[in-house]
């Protein structure tokens, strides 16, 4: 008998209270409450450098190919694929495929006679859609 009552009390110490699982849920939410937005910041910052980033390259890959062709792709795809110019030395990006922005969504490349490269790549942001302001602020070449 003396022995099943030792088992009893350490089994009694080795759970946790209600009261103690509680504080710790409390901290573990207070400390996402601090972090959280500061992290959710960082995210999004990185991934407006992405985009910032990817339309560096394209643009690097534009003027290689206008060096090469003598004129401005008239779609990013022709950085990849020989449209039948003879003239033609790429491909002109190392991915097989157009990349997309860190949101999943395609960038938009349009020729713009008033931009001062002829061209304009745009990033529409998290929501995907023209416009917007915050996270869902376009991002485009012109910034």
């Amino acid at each position: 008998m003396i022995i099943q009552k030792k088992n009893r009390k350490q089994y009694k110490r080795s759970n946790f209270t209600l009261m103690e699982i509680m504080i710790v849920v409390g901290i573990i939410g207070l400390l996402m409450a601090i972090v959280g937005p500061i992290a959710a910041k960082a995210l999004f910052k990185g991934q407006k450098g992405a985009v910032k980033m990817q339309i560096r390259a394209f643009d690097g890959a534009i003027v290689d190919y206008q060096l090469d062709t003598g004129r401005i792709p008239k779609s990013l795809n022709e950085l990849i694929t020989n449209t039948g110019n003879k003239k033609w030395d790429g491909p002109y990006l190392k991915s097989k495929e157009i990349p997309k922005d860190p949101w999943g969504n395609d960038y938009v490349y349009r020729l713009d006679g008033n931009s001062p490269s002829g061209y304009i790549i745009i990033s529409y942001g998290s929501d995907g859609a023209p416009g917007g302001t915050g996270k869902a602020k376009d991002i485009s070449s012109e910034d």
